[in-house]
C-alpha cells in the first residue's frame, strides 16, 4: 500500500492528520505517529498549515512505503570521498543504511570507531587492507569484515592502482548523517580544507563515529 492509499485508510480510523503523514514514512511507529501528530496539531491554529502538510504527503512517491524498493546500479546519493548512499531512512529504510565507497590509490578512512552499533563490510572489487584493532590484513573481492560496536577500524587502498570498492551496512543511520555533514561543509567552502577539529565536531553532533588520533 502506498502513502496515498495508507492516508485514505487512516483518515477513517480517527488518526490525526499529521500522525497519518508520519506513519506513512515510518509505518511501524503507529503509536509514535499519533503522539507526534496530536502534539503538532495542537499548536497549529491555521487549517492551511495542516492542509499544506496533507498536500505534501499526497505528493510523496510510494517508494517511501515499507514495501521496499529496488535501486539499480549507478543510482544512489553521491557524497564526498567516493561515497554513494544506497539505502537510508531518507531513501526508504526504517533505520538501516547501506553505503558503497570507492577508494582510489592512497585512499583511506580514518582510524575510527562507532559506538552506536556494529558495521559489516563486503569487498566488491579491488584490493587493500582492513585494520581491526591491532590487526591489519590484506582484503580482496568477496572478503567480509565484521566490526563490533566500539572497535577501532580502518579500510584503505594503500598502493593498488585498481580502485577498492566496498559496501557496508549498519542498522542505525547516524553514520550517513555524518557523511552528509562533511559533504555539505566541503561543497560550501571548496577552497578551504576541512580540519580535524571540524570533523570531530560533526562526529559529536551526529553521533556518527569517533576518530582515533
Amino acid at each position: 500500500m502506498c502513502c496515498i492509499d495508507r492516508l485514505k485508510s487512516q483518515a477513517t480510523s480517527g488518526r490525526s492528520l499529521l500522525g497519518s503523514v508520519y506513519s506513512c514514512l515510518r509505518p511501524k511507529a503507529n503509536i509514535e505517529a499519533d503522539m507526534l501528530g496530536n502534539k503538532l496539531e495542537a499548536h497549529m491554529t491555521k487549517k492551511s498549515e495542516i492542509l499544506s502538510i496533507f498536500i505534501l504527503a499526497l505528493l510523496m512517491d510510494c517508494a517511501w512505503s515499507s514495501e521496499g524498493f529496488i535501486l539499480k546500479a549507478g543510482q544512489g546519493e553521491a557524497l564526498q570521498n567516493g561515497i554513494v548512499v544506497k539505502a537510508s531512512p531518507d531513501l526508504g529504510t526504517e533505520l538501516s543504511i547501506l553505503v558503497e565507497q570507492t577508494f582510489q590509490r592512497g585512499g583511506s578512512t580514518t582510524l575510527h570507531l562507532h559506538e552506536q552499533g556494529e558495521e559489516l563490510f563486503y569487498v566488491v572489487s579491488g584490493h587493500g587492507t582492513a585494520t581491526l584493532n591491532d590487526t591489519t590484513e590484506q582484503i580482496g573481492p568477496g572478503d567480509v569484515i565484521v566490526v563490533p560496536a566500539g572497535e577501532i577500524h580502518r579500510i584503505s587502498n594503500p598502493d593498488d592502482d585498481e580502485p577498492l570498492m566496498v559496501v557496508f551496512f549498519m542498522d542505525s543511520p547516524e553514520l550517513v548523517d555524518l557523511f552528509r555533514a562533511i559533504h555539505e561543509r566541503i561543497i560550501s567552502e571548496p577552497n578551504r580544507p576541512i580540519t580535524p577539529a571540524e570533523i570531530a565536531d560533526m562526529e559529536k553532533q551526529t553521533g556518527g563515529g569517533r576518530t582515533i588520533n
